[in-house]
């Protein structure tokens, strides 16, 4: 069953999957490899190589496994999540395709704000489910963990009076999308805008129902019942980081690996997989709390844990998602 094509849809998952411009999909992943072995690079000329292998040496493997489990755990809440919006949506898929679909999303967790989870609802529209109507999820999940990612370090900020102007930025930015998202006054002049300009009227049409279909979600009911799920997701990726430091010897409570965790995601959001912005922040933040060594290594395994166990998670969803499609298609010939 295929749905309507939405600005080329199609053609785009087509390259994300790798099905077609399979070159330039593996450049990009090639690229985006590269800067991450170029940034650690230089974290470890900054730290010391041998401070890196003396604290290297001295990570128990159990540290990856539990720091793999409550990275899982924010996957599991997130989903919950997803469940939670499509209900709202009246989207109806089978429990294990949609949980394949959703996890397909981290293929692209590499992308800045990790806008690649779109390709859910291109996968979606495969499934006959206009892609209009699901990219409004999309576009609340991101808000969503923004605005959750934001409330766990505004609330460390309380105590830890550190990040204000990371903090401050990303207040501002959630505040601004929810009132450009939410306003009918906007809506018409963006609108009006499109058809002055001669967008053609198919295209106005569907952007006019994306545009409708995201302000559905924006409400205090939706973000009651969706935004707890969000907070618990990530505060759990906080907790898999002050777990890593303690278990190397850091000295961090638990609430403060929350909120350095939290600040430095906020500080990586615009970056690639938020390479660069997130370990620059963190090792800023807790530049006096330990040796560089185990600062550095303490990143890493968070960085393998999570940025690097969700692509792996999102290319193996896909996989399956390729293969259901080839003995569907088998069956119907």
């Amino acid at each position: 069953m295929s749905g309507p094509d939405f600005l080329g849809s199609r053609k785009i998952f087509r390259t994300l999957t790798m099905s077609e411009s399979s070159g330039k999909s593996s450049r990009r992943i090639f690229l985006f490899i590269l800067l991450f072995i170029i940034i650690y690079v230089l974290m470890t000329l900054w730290a010391g190589y041998d401070n890196i292998l003396k604290a290297f040496s001295s990570v128990p493997l159990y540290t990856f496994a539990v720091g793999i489990s409550l990275a899982s755990l924010n996957y599991v809440f997130r989903y919950i999540r997803w469940v939670l919006l499509l209900k709202t949506g009246d989207i109806s898929i089978s429990n294990g395709k949609n949980m394949l679909i959703f996890l397909s999303g981290f293929s692209l967790t590499m992308t800045p704000g990790k806008v690649g989870e779109a390709v859910k609802s291109v996968l979606l529209a495969r499934e006959g489910i206009a892609i209009e109507k699901t990219l409004g999820i999309v576009i609340y999940e991101r808000l969503s963990d923004l605005a959750a990612v934001t409330l766990l370090a505004l609330s460390g900020f309380i105590f830890y009076r550190k990040g204000f102007s990371v903090i401050a930025a990303a207040i501002s930015i959630v505040g601004i999308l929810l009132f450009i998202l939410s306003s009918e006054l906007i809506r018409n002049w963006f609108l009006d805008l499109l058809r002055k300009v001669k967008v053609p009227p198919v295209i106005l049409e569907k952007i006019s129902g994306l545009i409708v279909h995201t302000q559905k979600y924006l409400t205090l009911k939706t973000h009651i019942r969706t935004l707890p799920w969000a907070v618990a997701g990530w505060a759990a990726e906080g907790i898999a980081f002050f777990v890593i430091v303690r278990i190397l010897g850091i000295p961090l409570g638990v609430f403060e690996g929350i909120f350095v965790f939290s600040v430095s995601t906020l500080a990586g959001v615009l970056f690639p997989g938020g390479l660069g912005g997130m370990e620059g922040m963190m090792l800023f933040l807790l530049r006096s709390r330990a040796d560089a060594g185990l600062l550095v290594i303490s990143i890493f395994i968070l960085r393998i844990c999570t940025l690097w166990w969700a692509t792996l998670c999102g290319i193996v969803a896909l996989f399956f998602l390729k293969l259901i499609g080839k003995k569907q298609k088998i069956i119907e010939n």
